[in-house]
């Protein structure tokens, strides 16, 4: 079994995967988790937005979940290295 460290990180993927993750967060569709609460994200929902009455800033009923952006970051990064590798292998047969 292969062992994971820092080094075997394509940075250039990694961050293109976070890119998207935030980008898709505007794209696809959101979810309503009761009356009060809609949340953003896939798979994973990372951002919460909380009803708040007008007046208030929607920073202030806004909460990120830094694991669950962390976890949708990897998965991407894992599908986008996937697809890379299999690139590879099409472009050399």
């Amino acid at each position: 079994m292969k062992k994971l460290d820092l080094k075997s990180l394509n940075l250039k993927t990694l961050n293109l995967s976070a890119w998207l993750t935030v980008i898709s967060t505007y794209l696809l569709p959101y979810r309503h988790t009761d009356g009060f609460e809609t949340s953003f994200g896939y798979p994973i929902p990372f951002i919460s937005v909380h009803d708040v009455p007008i007046g208030r800033t929607p920073f202030s009923s806004m909460s990120v979940n830094a694991l669950a952006l962390i976890i949708n970051v990897l998965i991407v990064y894992i599908i986008l290295s996937a697809i890379t590798k299999v690139w590879k292998r099409l472009k050399k047969s």
